[in-house]
């Protein structure tokens, strides 16, 4: 039976944050990550469980293409800012879609997605939109990124949740825990003693 917790997007940030530092990663592009779930997490799009696949990739293999959940900010803004089109290939594709949504609302920016099926997602200063069908998490080649505005009309508006807290499953929050523990440190009976008002410095 699949178990459901809830969660507020602070603790979503926070742990997943912490567990693509537990793989690797370096704090900037994990914060990143963990921004970028929050914000899915606020749309009620999906993110968990693409997280734990691409950390199991990045912990088990150094794969060729991108992820998106590590570079997806670095890519977004780096389109926004220069005018000129990304194009490559993406794991993780919804955590494009929400760099988009975050660049765009703080630059101002139009920013559009598009594969060969067409365009697949589109932000600006008002708001989120994808296409029917959303979108999935595999890699995605000859995707573009780029900065210009159009009049959404055969997407679908996204719109953020009242609720602050998300649901999620259990087993993935528990293996995204396994990786954000990696980042810990462990204790000592030196480290316990300082803790505890019983160090030397202050004598």
């Amino acid at each position: 039976m699949l178990m459901i917790i809830k969660l507020s997007r602070n603790e979503i940030r926070a742990e997943v944050e912490k567990a693509i530092r537990g793989v690797g990663v370096d704090w900037g592009r994990a914060k990143d990550g963990g921004v970028m779930a929050a914000y899915l997490a606020g749309y009620g799009l999906p993110f968990i469980g693409e997280i734990t696949r691409q950390l199991d990739e990045l912990n088990s293999t150094a794969n060729g293409t991108r992820s998106a959940l590590i570079d997806g900010m670095i890519i977004t803004e780096l389109a926004a800012s220069s005018n000129v089109p990304w194009s490559g290939s993406v794991k993780a594709i919804g955590f494009l879609i929400a760099a988009m949504g975050i660049v765009a609302a703080e630059q101002n920016h139009g920013l559009l997605l598009s594969d060969e099926g067409g365009v697949l997602s589109f932000a600006d200063a008002g708001g989120l939109y994808v296409r029917q069908g959303g979108f999935d998490g595999d890699a995605a080649s000859d995707i573009t990124l780029s900065a210009e505005m159009i009049a959404p009309k055969t997407l679908i508006k996204c719109h953020w949740l009242a609720s602050p807290a998300a649901s999620i499953s259990l087993d993935y929050w528990v293996k995204l825990g396994g990786y954000a523990s990696r980042t810990y440190v462990e204790e000592t009976p030196e480290k316990r003693r300082r803790g505890a008002g019983g160090g030397g410095d202050n004598g």
